[in-house]
């Protein structure tokens, strides 16, 4: 008698999205700790300068005037990431692993795969507010620091209450094909999370742009701050972007799976990014000596000192200050937009 013929699924539309996407948030996630490492442990810069030097900054990052609640605040992001990338790990591992030929529950809803969207909104919750609290405390002119926020701020509160809603629902279903009936509130989200990124890049750029003063030095130097709030909310953007046409073109599939699950490392990465460029962006300036002006590290108490500074920065109509004085000026910018 022959032997019954094996049976056969096709994953590749299911499971293959999602174990691709995990593999590039674990790439993500690995590049954070490195990140937070040079940020938080510059005690040890000298013991590894070799590997840190080649894997992160070729200058090496000291932060020793790092708050503690700063320091508090990117451990939290560190832990919020970790308990993401455990979870996406554990949600493939049953069907794919443990539950290898168990073609009977294959297809059931694997609640670790609806929980890791929860971690990933509270995550990009907590790095737009901070992207919009840079472009509150930084500018002077009531568009960018009432209008902007004001605009961005029920986008941002939908991403998280939409995950709670997605979430809720999700875990009340039986199987994963019927996620698709979510679709329309996953797109929602994603589309909010695409216009926030765009609408923060685009403001930092515009705010930036307006403050130049016409001295070479400050001028390249707003450049590169161009550059880097460009390469951070890039990104993010793009990802939430293809998440978006994936779950609208392909709803019964979880294509989306790829882009989506290494938003939230790729989250954690832009905040982490901006924090350790402060030395790379205050090297930028080539005039001044390095060490002049000090850096201020981000901090949830009062800034009306940092906004006096930056208004005094902002005074482009004067023209009594010599030529160092906005040199050395330009390298506060330098440290103030990177917090």
């Amino acid at each position: 008698m022959a032997a019954p013929a094996p049976v056969v699924i096709n994953l590749s539309l299911s499971f293959g999205p999602i174990l691709i996407g995990t593999f590039i948030a674990v790439a993500f996630w690995g590049a954070q700790c490195i990140q937070t490492f040079c940020l938080l442990f510059h005690e040890v810069r000298d013991t590894l300068k070799i590997v840190l030097t080649y894997l992160v900054l070729r200058h090496g990052t000291s932060y020793p005037k790092d708050s503690t609640l700063l320091k508090a605040w990117v451990l939290l992001l560190l832990g919020l990431d970790t308990a993401h990338t455990m979870v996406s790990i554990k949600g493939i591992w049953f069907p794919l692993i443990q539950g290898y030929g168990d073609y009977v529950n294959l297809f059931n809803i694997i609640p670790e795969l609806v929980y890791y969207t929860m971690f990933n909104a509270i995550v990009a919750f907590m790095a737009q507010c901070y992207f919009v609290r840079r472009i509150y405390i930084f500018s002077t002119k009531k568009v960018f620091k009432w209008v902007i926020p004001a605009i961005l701020a029920p986008p941002i509160v939908w991403q998280l209450v939409g995950t709670i809603i997605y979430t809720a629902r999700g875990l009340s279903l039986k199987t994963s094909a019927q996620l698709s009936s979510l679709s329309k509130i996953a797109s929602g989200i994603n589309s909010s999370a695409a216009a926030v990124d765009l609408a923060i890049t685009i403001s930092m750029c515009s705010l930036l742009y307006l403050s130049r003063n016409g001295i070479p030095s400050t001028d390249r130097l707003l450049g590169w701050l161009i550059i880097s709030s460009l390469n951070t909310g890039a990104w993010t953007a793009l990802f939430a972007i293809i998440t978006v046409i994936l779950v609208t073109t392909r709803p019964n599939d979880l294509l989306y799976a790829i882009t989506y699950p290494p938003l939230c490392a790729l989250y954690c990465n832009t905040i982490l990014g901006n924090l350790t460029s402060r030395n790379f962006l205050r090297n930028a300036g080539d005039v001044v000596q390095m060490n002049s002006v000090p850096l201020h590290p981000m901090s949830f108490r009062g800034n009306s000192q940092l906004d006096g500074q930056f208004d005094k920065i902002h005074t482009l109509g004067s023209t009594t200050e010599d030529t160092t004085s906005h040199e050395t000026k330009s390298h506060t910018i330098s440290g103030e937009f990177a917090v």
